[in-house]
């Protein structure tokens, strides 16, 4: 049975609406519909308790299915206390670089400068110097030399790792196997290899 089916001989919107809105009207007792149950997002659209269902959408289809999806963040989040949110058992005190693993480390860190609009000589190497980072783009042999577990995709561009600085590696080793958080060192790092669904590694790096 198709969803179809299941509102072929349902009512009109425009009738459940009207109903709906005579109900409410009732239960608000004359206070304002808008002020009542009408809330706005921070760019002023509003958000009312009731949607009507649209009948002239068409379907949306990314340019290429096959690229994956990229994750962005806003840039004006509101300035709040973050003291409590950047405090870590684990003794975390930031990113300090983001490893990704492409087939092609020069082709992948071209398209990304290219993205952060930076100039040729901040891109050496396969390393991307960010202003609160470091990018680094190796290729899949080289990420399992450095980290010691292979970054999976193959030759698909993906972040594979962030890397976080430490104030107190021992601490932190601690930390992990009192969890039973399986890690590795590699050098001076700690490595978490990804989790099933996590997607990147976590790496922990002891800085002054």
């Amino acid at each position: 049975m198709g969803a179809g089916a299941l509102i072929e001989n349902s009512r009109t919107d425009s009738q459940e609406r009207k109903q709906w809105v005579t109900l409410v009207a009732k239960a608000l007792k004359g206070a304002s519909f808008e002020e009542a149950l009408v809330s706005h997002t921070s760019d002023g659209i509003p958000i009312e308790p009731l949607s009507r269902r649209a009948t002239d959408t068409q379907p949306c289809l990314r340019a290429n299915p096959e690229q994956p999806w990229i994750a962005c963040q806003r840039i004006d989040a509101p300035k709040v206390d973050r003291s409590a949110l950047e405090t870590h058992a684990n003794g975390s005190r930031g990113i300090v670089e983001i490893v990704a693993s492409a087939g092609d480390p020069a082709a992948a860190m071209s398209a990304l400068r290219t993205a952060a609009g930076a100039e040729q000589d901040q891109a050496k190497a396969g390393e991307l110097r960010l202003p609160n980072a470091l990018l680094t783009v190796l290729d899949p042999a080289a990420f399992e030399a450095r980290f010691g577990f292979a970054p999976g995709g193959g030759a698909e561009f993906r972040f594979a790792a962030v890397v976080f600085a430490l104030t107190n590696r021992p601490a932190a080793e601690k930390l992990l196997a009192d969890n039973g958080v399986k890690h590795h060192l590699r050098g001076s790092d700690i490595v978490v290899p990804p989790a099933p669904g996590q997607g990147a590694a976590f790496i922990f790096r002891e800085q002054a």
